[in-house]
């Protein structure tokens, strides 16, 4: 009896090891918190940032890529996501780039008509993070109601080997959320990255 329980309780350790490993093999490096302001007037960045005291602040490591999650937290302390009479609830529905620059020489956070079709990036954060032209980047919905979505962020890591690295840069990222397609809020953080060089 005893061997078959060592066994057994071997085989659930064995188990939850196998669950752990996979949670940390294929979670995300980053995980971003956004919340709906109680207004519902804007998002509130409530998750710590790793550069510093700047709240949603996320800083590459040198010569890694990462994957980002964004979540998004419904309004007061009941987390309600309602967001009209008809029942329609607030879902992440883009993130944008803008305003690409470096320590030493800053940019303040991009005008309203610096986003969008009005924005232009260049192709080293088009290939970092999977965006257009306009900056708008790919995103991976986890779920129906795109309360959480995943990005990916190369750091420059995708170049081939041999190739010039990539400098480090900073880059203003926007997230949205819309109550059915209407009503965007926003929200303003930035991303470091430190590139492969």
């Amino acid at each position: 009896m005893s061997s078959y329980l060592t066994m057994r309780n071997f085989g659930l350790l064995a188990g939850v090891a196998a669950v752990v490993w996979f949670a940390l093999a294929w979670g995300p490096e980053h995980v971003i918190i956004v919340q709906i302001s109680d207004s519902q007037n804007g998002l509130v960045v409530t998750s710590q940032g790793n550069c510093g005291a700047e709240k949603g602040c996320r800083k590459m490591k040198k010569n890694k890529s990462a994957s980002l999650e964004i979540r998004l937290k419904g309004r007061g302390w009941l987390r309600k996501f309602k967001c009209d009479e008809d029942h329609h609830n607030w879902e992440l529905t883009k993130i944008e780039l803008a305003g690409k620059h470096t320590d030493a020489a800053p940019l303040p956070k991009p005008a309203a008509a610096e986003w969008g079709i009005l924005n232009a990036v260049d192709q080293q954060v088009m290939d970092d993070f999977n965006a257009d032209a306009y900056g708008d980047v790919t995103f991976t919905a986890i779920g129906s109601k795109k309360r959480k979505i995943r990005i990916f962020d190369y750091n420059g890591t995708d170049k081939p080997k041999g190739s010039p690295g990539t400098e480090p840069y900073n880059i203003w990222y926007r997230l949205t959320a819309t109550c059915n397609g209407l009503n965007p809020i926003v929200s303003d953080p930035r991303f470091r990255n430190t590139g492969n060089r």
